[in-house]
C-alpha cells in the first residue's frame, strides 16, 4: 500500500519576477481526489516546482461541480450524464480552458523542461501534431475564449445526448511553414475517445478552420513538433506523457478508479453491446 499525501488546491506564484506573454500563467489539473499515492503526487511536483512563476490548479469531483454551477450551469445535467470519470475530464478541461486560459495537463503528464523555456511569449495556442495527426489533448496550452474548446464540449454533449461514439476526422499537417487540414479521413468509434477525447477536440479544430472562427489565433500559434505514426513527441521531449509506466498504473489503482479501458470495463461494455444488439432483433 503507498503511502497517500496531498495535492494542494491552490499554489500562487512563487517568483514574482515574472515576463509577459499572452498565454495565463495557471496550471490547471484534475482528478477525483487531491488525496493520491506519493507517486502520483510527484508528476503533480514536477508541474509546480518547474515553474514557480505560475498559479497551481488542482479540481477535484466537487470543485469541478461548483465551477459548473458558477460559470456554466447548462453543462451540470450533461456532465453528471458523462458514464465515465474520463469524459468528464474531458469536458471540463475544455471549459476551464476556454474560460480561464493557461495550461491542462492530464495528471500522468510529467513536466521535464520549464515553460519559460519553450512557450513562446507571442503565442496563443501552444500544441504538436500528435500521432493521429491532431493538437494535443493531453496538454493544452491556450489563451482564454478559444473557440476549439467551446465547441469541443458542445460536441461532448451533443454525442452523449445522442449515445454517439463516431467521430472522424482529417487531422493538421504542416505544409510550406502553414499548419493546413489534411486529405485523408481518420475514423474512431470508441465510448470514451469518440465521445469526447482528442479525435472530438481534433474535430472540433478543423470546423474552427474551415469556418473562420480561428482566424485570430492560427497565426499565434506554436507547434512545438510533430510526431511519427508511432511515437508522440511530447511537446518536443519538454514533457512526458507516461501513460505505460506500470508504477504509475500501479498507485492509480490504489484510487479505486475504474478506468474506461480496463479488462472488466470491456468485459461490461461487450457484454452490453450483445444485449443491446439483441433487443434490437437484429
Amino acid at each position: 500500500m503507498s503511502e497517500f499525501v496531498i495535492i494542494p488546491k491552490l499554489i500562487k506564484p512563487r517568483n514574482q519576477n515574472g515576463y509577459n506573454q499572452k498565454i495565463p500563467k495557471i496550471i490547471w489539473q484534475t482528478i477525483n481526489t487531491n488525496r493520491v499515492p506519493a507517486y502520483i503526487k510527484a508528476y503533480a511536483d514536477s508541474w509546480i516546482n518547474l515553474n514557480p512563476e505560475y498559479e497551481y490548479n488542482f479540481m477535484d469531483d466537487n470543485d469541478i461541480l461548483q465551477f459548473l454551477k458558477n460559470d456554466f450551469p447548462e453543462y451540470i445535467n450533461g456532465y453528471n450524464q458523462l458514464k465515465y470519470g474520463a469524459s468528464k475530464a474531458d469536458l471540463w478541461r475544455y471549459l476551464i480552458i476556454y474560460k480561464y486560459g493557461g495550461v491542462y495537463a492530464d495528471l500522468d503528464c510529467k513536466c521535464l523542461n520549464s515553460l519559460r523555456n519553450w512557450v513562446d511569449p507571442t503565442a496563443s495556442f501552444v500544441t504538436q501534431i500528435g500521432i493521429n495527426k491532431d493538437i494535443c489533448q493531453w496538454l493544452i496550452i491556450s489563451e482564454p475564449k478559444n473557440p476549439v474548446f467551446l465547441k469541443a464540449a458542445e460536441q461532448t454533449l451533443l454525442n452523449s445526448k445522442k449515445n454517439n461514439f463516431y467521430t472522424t476526422h482529417y487531422g493538421f499537417e504542416i505544409h510550406n511553414g502553414k499548419l493546413v487540414v489534411r486529405n485523408k479521413l481518420m475514423q474512431f468509434d470508441h465510448p470514451v475517445l469518440g465521445l469526447s477525447g482528442p479525435p472530438v477536440l481534433q474535430h472540433a479544430a478543423e470546423e474552427c478552420y474551415h469556418d473562420g472562427s480561428w482566424s485570430s489565433i492560427l497565426p499565434f500559434i506554436q507547434i512545438t513538433c510533430v510526431s511519427d505514426p508511432i511515437n508522440s513527441c511530447h511537446m518536443n521531449g519538454n514533457v512526458i506523457h507516461d501513460t505505460k509506466n506500470l508504477q504509475y498504473k500501479k498507485a492509480y489503482k490504489e484510487l479505486n478508479l475504474s478506468h474506461y479501458n480496463s479488462r472488466i470495463e470491456k468485459i461490461k461494455r461487450n457484454i452490453s453491446n450483445i444485449f443491446s444488439f439483441a433487443s434490437s432483433g437484429k
